[in-house]
């Protein structure tokens, strides 16, 4: 079996083996050697049988770089968490309105209040857990935290639809979902900082939003649409829920066995040979054959290196003749002391990056991101669901009270609506992650901001959910919010941030994300009741204006920093800065 390890671009290697590893700088390919007994060098660009018939390693393309000790098995692990993390937060928020007047019975005239209200709380909780979550990941692994995500998600969602009242029991499971989905939330943006090279950050980022853009339909087509399977709304709602808690269940077993272990590139190491590839570079320092034959074990029947499993903290306590039952205690107390010193290290460390104007950019990024699709997911089901209460749309079904209203036509067209915008996001996602590879990232965020400025005051103005008029600002919402979901993506994981500092700067992400939500849901459901039932679109397409702002801010400092004076054109600056962007970068990799 052969292991795979990426090969930076900088600083170069010296030695005898300079003519291969400045190939593989040239072509962005990846070293290939023999299994961990042999130490054969390395070889040309092709596969031939050595004269003691060992097999010599050879140089091959890589499509999407990884980071060294990262496998293609732990970036498809990602891309699924990807995936199911924005289907479950569109499906509890696209159905809450149904769940409000189908099962809690909510009157009309507090729908948008309560509605708000819930993911207020829910935000607020986000708000509390959601660093912990990020620092606590650096300590005890991505993969842990991804799993009690889930696991917590999915608690929640079958009790969901058996609550009776709005205050107190649809908010507390409200709370306990709001845990989870902090958890699983925090963790797209640090599993992407540990996997993703930086020279393909963008193009994974764009995969990555591609999968949220198809988890958002998963989550409108499939998850939205299994009520009206099933017949009544309201038991409809209680399968639902079941169906898609046991998923989450399902994915907490499979990221905790799936996704790397913690400091997984640490413990991978390389053959004598492979030494002066790696000098000066971000991989361990090699062993001596003798030492690494007894670190390394085989690699496993799959063709992934074998990592060394985390030491025991207790061992040597526990392993002592004369160790007591205090020993044992005081070694976990220090253990946990540790742990959550490291925790509060990784927060602090994730706000002071904001000194950083790029990482400060990702986290208004995030705001607007995450604002983006509460708007997307609970305010049109809600604007589409009033505008049929409004009309006398809605009928009242036999046997039942008749202030009890059905309005499956309103159900069907609030998933269609919410479905076409977050179809034109999948369409962009690829397309925004090209070009933040391509282009001067600012930039591009500056145009997806401006897009889903437009697109959201276009909705606000729109008094007909039937209005052909809704596809095209369908388009400019779904395209700029996923352009948001990228470019945010590729600020706060570029490779500027210590790998130390990444959970916590992916927390502190996430925690701009729930104020984002914060805001919006809570002021939008207020005036949602208050004002007009488009209010809460007026308030996103203000907060857009916020972010141009702060973009335009970094752009200035940018030129500032080198000396544009405004005689050259606006093009050859703009390329210049993206020149210098990725100069940085690959310093930073």
């Amino acid at each position: 079996m052969a292991t795979v390890v990426s090969v930076r671009p900088e600083p170069r290697p010296s030695g005898p083996t300079t003519g291969a590893a400045d190939a593989a700088h040239a072509s962005g390919t990846t070293l290939v050697r023999a299994d961990a007994g042999s130490a054969a060098p390395l070889a040309s660009s092709t596969t031939s049988d050595g004269s003691d018939g060992s097999r010599q390693p050879l140089l091959q393309r890589q499509w999407l770089r990884l980071r060294p000790g990262f496998t293609n098995g732990h970036l498809a692990a990602f891309f699924v968490g990807s995936l199911f993390t924005i289907s479950f937060f569109v499906f509890v928020n696209s159905s809450q309105a149904f769940v409000l007047k189908e099962i809690v019975h909510t009157p009309d005239s507090e729908l948008g209040n309560t509605s708000g209200s819930l993911v207020f709380w829910d935000q607020i909780t986000t708000l509390v857990v959601i660093t912990i979550w990020g620092a606590l990941s650096d300590s005890i692994g991505r993969h842990a935290v991804y799993a009690a995500g889930y696991l917590l998600i999915g608690a929640a969602f079958l009790v969901y639809p058996y609550a009776t009242n709005a205050f107190p029991q649809l908010l507390l499971l409200r709370i306990l979902f709001a845990c989870g989905g902090a958890a699983v939330s925090a963790m797209i943006a640090a599993v992407m900082a540990d996997v993703a090279d930086e020279r393909d950050r963008g193009k994974i980022a764009g995969i990555a939003g591609f999968m949220t853009g198809l988890g958002a339909l998963m989550g409108l087509f499939v998850f939205l649409r299994l009520p009206t399977v099933f017949g009544k709304t309201d038991s409809g709602l209680r399968r639902s829920y079941s169906i898609v808690g046991s998923i989450a269940l399902v994915l907490a077993v499979f990221l905790f066995w799936a996704l790397p272990r913690p400091n997984v590139s640490k413990h991978i190491r390389l053959p004598d040979s492979a030494e002066s590839l790696t000098a000066g570079s971000a991989l361990p320092p090699v062993e001596s054959p003798a030492a690494s034959s007894q670190a390394v074990a085989p690699p496993t029947p799959a063709g992934r290196p074998a990592v060394q499993a985390p030491q025991d903290p207790f061992a040597s306590v526990a392993g002592s003749p004369s160790t007591s039952f205090g020993d044992v205690r005081n070694a976990k107390t220090n253990w946990l002391v540790a742990h959550f010193v490291r925790t509060v290290k990784s927060a602090r460390d994730g706000l002071a990056a904001a000194r950083d104007p790029r990482i400060a950019l990702g986290y208004v990024g995030s705001f607007l991101a995450r604002g983006d699709t509460i708007a997307v997911s609970l305010f049109i089901p809600l604007w589409v669901y009033k505008y049929y209460l409004d009309n006398g749309l809605c009928e009242s079904p036999e046997g039942v009270n008749g202030d009890i209203q059905s309005c499956r036509e309103a159900y069907v067209l609030s998933s269609i609506i919410s479905g076409v915008t977050q179809t034109f996001a999948l369409i962009g996602a690829p397309l925004f992650g090209f070009l933040a590879d391509k282009l001067y990232r600012p930039l591009v965020l500056l145009i997806a901001s401006v897009m889903a400025m437009v697109g959201y005051f276009l909705l606000f103005l729109s008094t007909d959910p039937h209005s052909k008029m809704n596809y095209f600002t369908a388009f400019l919402v779904g395209v700029g919010e996923i352009g948001m979901v990228t470019l945010s993506l590729t600020f706060v994981t570029a490779s500027s941030v210590p790998r130390e500092a990444r959970g916590g700067v992916a927390g502190v992400s996430s925690l701009f994300g729930a104020v984002g939500i914060l805001i919006i849901t809570k002021l939008g459901g207020y005036l949602f009741d208050s004002w007009s039932s488009g209010a809460p679109f007026f308030v996103v397409s203000v907060m857009h204006i916020l972010c141009i702002g702060a973009t335009i801010v970094v752009m200035i400092i940018d030129f500032v920093r080198l000396g544009f004076d405004g005689r050259r054109s606006w093009s050859a600056a703009l390329g210049r800065l993206r020149t210098h962007e990725q100069n940085d970068l690959a310093a930073d990799s």
